[in-house]
């Protein structure tokens, strides 16, 4: 996740504190401080705030947890559980990120464990309704199934594969823009997480 979500500041952090501390080459107990070290100063770059702390924090255990056990537990796992598990520290991640204090955090966190009424209540099924068809093209979209259609339609040197090909080049990343802009506009208030920095 961290090498393809922020690339600058991942970049930044090894180039110019990671390595020099050592990396990975003075043994494991030195990778682990090394790793603590980083993802600390990395929430601390974030803000003074005690949240960007734990978040960073929570990244380190993460991190030095898949190097003691548990990335070799995940790659005996199907694949599908490893990506679950991201999510989960992810999304765990931007609770601690977005949230300052502990009441807010403790509360949302006990709404995504469904403590709060969840998918059950009239919100749950609102939003459900709502980003079903959002979610359903995530979901189609997070499968091999798009990459082996343009495949197979780029693959097509004639005929309607090659004509759907090409216009789907052209049109689908216009289309995707209005949509995006679409839904940026019909949020009323929803600022980007990073609007802050």
């Amino acid at each position: 996740f961290w090498y393809k979500w922020h690339m600058s500041l991942g970049a930044w952090f090894r180039e110019y504190v990671y390595i020099p501390l050592g990396g990975n080459r003075k043994g494991l107990p030195r990778q682990l401080l090394n790793i603590l070290t980083v993802w600390l100063l990395t929430g601390i770059w974030h803000g003074a705030g005690w949240n960007f702390l734990f978040w960073g924090l929570l990244f380190a255990l993460a991190l030095m947890m898949e190097k003691l056990f548990l990335g070799k537990v995940l790659s005996w796992l199907p694949r599908p559980v490893g990506m679950v598990y991201t999510a989960c520290v992810v999304l765990l991640g931007w609770v601690l990120f977005s949230l300052e204090t502990p009441s807010q955090i403790s509360g949302f966190l006990r709404a995504m464990a469904g403590a709060a009424g969840g998918l059950a209540d009239d919100r749950g099924l609102y939003l459900g309704r709502e980003y079903l068809f959002l979610f359903a093209a995530a979901a189609v979209g997070s499968t091999p199934f798009p990459r082996e259609a343009v495949r197979w339609l780029q693959a097509s040197r004639t005929g309607p594969g090659m004509a759907l090909y090409r216009l789907g080049e052209k049109v689908i990343p216009g289309a995707l823009l209005l949509l995006s802009i679409a839904g940026i506009v019909d949020a009323s208030y929803n600022p980007f997480l990073y609007f802050r920095f």
